[in-house]
């Protein structure tokens, strides 16, 4: 087997945990809002951000390297394309900012959050099952 291939299994591996992790977060989100918004404030400052930013790198490099062998070739690698700027812009808002912005998803309404929480359920699990390449065996 070439590197190229196996390069491209671990990055579509990579990519299904991240969108996996994003599924099941999502919807532990959804039932328990209280739960997940613990979670988030165990993030605050600078370990925090760095973690953000850290999996926005490693989730964009994922699903853009994956891309091609994907269900959905074009719109994984824009996608991919787009998290991993956003995964280098994220650095930029400052601890502060990024606190604040922890701090407000918080202070959600715990129905507002349930929404959220199942918007990102469901991009996950599209992620978790486009990603996939087409012709596993």
């Amino acid at each position: 087997m070439s590197p190229a291939p196996l390069a491209t299994r671990d990055m579509a591996f990579i990519a299904f945990t991240l969108g996996t992790l994003t599924l099941v977060i999502g919807t532990i989100g959804a039932v328990v809002p209280s739960w997940l918004a613990a979670l988030a404030t165990a993030f605050h400052g600078p370990f925090g951000l760095l973690v953000a930013a850290l999996v926005r790198l490693v989730l964009g490099a994922a699903l853009f390297a994956a891309a091609p062998q994907s269900r959905a070739p074009l719109a994984f690698r824009t996608l991919g394309a787009a998290t991993f700027a956003v995964g280098l812009l994220t650095p930029l808002m400052g601890v502060e900012r990024f606190d604040a912005l922890l701090d407000w998803w918080v202070a959600l309404d715990p129905w507002l959050a349930r929404t959220w929480s199942t918007c990102a359920a469901v991009v996950g699990g599209l992620i978790a099952y486009g990603i996939v390449p087409r012709d596993l065996r």
